[in-house]
């Protein structure tokens, strides 16, 4: 068994972490389920909590009690990998859970993709500030888990807007085309920003399926789609320079195959 000591407030916790089986469903919820248990202070803070999963192999709990936010996350050991540094920039980001739950309202009140929902809340959270938070994070080696437990004043929490604008939803699915396209997943690039762009004259989402065209040979929509609008001056220099290099090697290679073929 694995003694840890954590610290909220001004009392010393003293926790019995007990080997949780790795063939549990879902590890990560056993491992904080047990944590809590084994600590009265714990298992009175989170009695009304729900520990929820986050991810596949992640899990949290979070709780709110005289003006001050508590959250336990733990994430899977990996080899190679500092995990702490995901865990603890995890905690921290739950600590703006009631304001999350009002994004993902708002989100699902919007759409029902669900990669859209995911990567403008990672987008919300990352622009959130958590200040003066105290974190304490162990490495369970016997459970294979990291687990970190944060606190703050709910005064110091500092977060955006929870309402969803158009700005917010672009930045989002712009995210989501480059992730398509640096994974080659060109058909998906295509799809999406066809979709997006019956919506949204957006010159970013052009460019983005103009590559994804111009990576599938398909040259003629390429350069018919050229047309419609300028690629330079974009707000990204990578998407920029990225198209002028694609298209320059597309012109390339259409011409010389026509003149091969005549």
């Amino acid at each position: 068994m694995l003694r840890q000591c954590y610290v909220i407030g001004l009392a010393i916790i003293l926790v019995i972490v007990r080997p949780v089986a790795a063939n549990d469903a879902n590890s990560a919820q056993a491992v904080i389920r047990t944590f809590i248990n084994d600590n009265a202070a714990l298992a009175t803070l989170f009695a009304d909590s729900v520990i929820e999963p986050a991810g596949h192999d992640k899990a949290y709990v979070f709780a709110e009690k005289d003006a001050t936010r508590y959250a336990v996350i733990a994430v899977p050991v990996k080899s190679n990998i500092d995990m702490t540094q995901i865990a603890e920039p995890l905690c921290r980001s739950r600590l703006m859970t009631p304001e999350a739950i009002e994004v993902k309202k708002n989100l699902y009140a919007t759409t029902d993709d669900n990669r859209l929902i995911k990567t403008v809340l990672n987008i919300w959270q990352n622009a959130g500030q958590v200040e003066q938070v105290k974190m304490n994070t162990r490495i369970l080696s016997d459970a294979g888990m990291v687990l970190s437990i944060c606190k703050a004043a709910s005064d110091d929490i500092r977060v955006s807007s929870t309402s969803i604008d158009k700005t917010l939803l672009h930045q989002a699915e712009m995210i989501i085309a480059r992730q398509l396209y640096d994974h080659a997943a060109y058909r998906d690039v295509m799809t999406r920003m066809n979709d997006y762009i019956q919506r949204n004259n957006s010159p970013e989402a052009k460019t983005f399926l103009g590559l994804a065209l111009l990576k599938q040979a398909e040259y003629e929509q390429a350069f018919m789609l050229d047309e419609q609008f300028d690629s330079s001056g974009l707000s990204d220099p990578w998407l920029e320079a990225e198209y002028q290099s694609v298209f320059a090697e597309a012109v390339d290679i259409y011409f010389t195959s026509s003149l091969a073929n005549n």
